[in-house]
């Protein structure tokens, strides 16, 4: 009971709504992100995620903040129509709540980046995504 109540209390410290389900909203949130302090929170927040393994882990972290529909519009370097989201505030975060949780201790940011690459890759195919499994039509 008073773990889920810290939990509660750290969403309302955090003052936005997770996961993001907006690029508005994902731009609030850099905006937000720009305090360090709120950064802390967020991390904070964010390392009690759990997971069984690194990749575990950081799809959890990755759909708890964003929504697949807010997935289907980034990729990692910002190719294409898409936005990266390896320049963000919020990419960081990420993966300083990784490194504090205990599978993530030993994390790279390569291997961290490997697992957020394929997470937006296949965001667009997932129940909420932008609906382009809809005209994918396999060989």
């Amino acid at each position: 009971m008073i773990q889920g109540h810290m939990c509660e209390e750290d969403v309302e410290s955090l003052d936005i709504d997770l996961p993001l389900q907006t690029m508005e909203q994902l731009d609030e949130t850099e905006r937000y992100l720009e305090d360090d302090g709120a950064q802390k929170r967020m991390v904070s927040h964010l390392s009690r995620m759990g997971g069984a393994t690194v990749d575990d882990a950081v799809r959890r972290l990755m759909q708890a903040v964003l929504s697949f529909s807010v997935g289907s519009e980034l990729n990692w370097v910002g190719r294409g129509q898409k936005r990266s989201f390896r320049n963000t505030r919020l990419q960081g975060v990420l993966f300083r709540a990784l490194k504090k949780t205990p599978v993530g201790k030993e994390a790279t940011h390569h291997q961290f980046a490997d697992v957020v690459k394929k997470w937006l890759r296949f965001a667009p195919f997932r129940q909420g995504g932008s609906g382009r499994r809809q005209h994918y039509k396999p060989p």
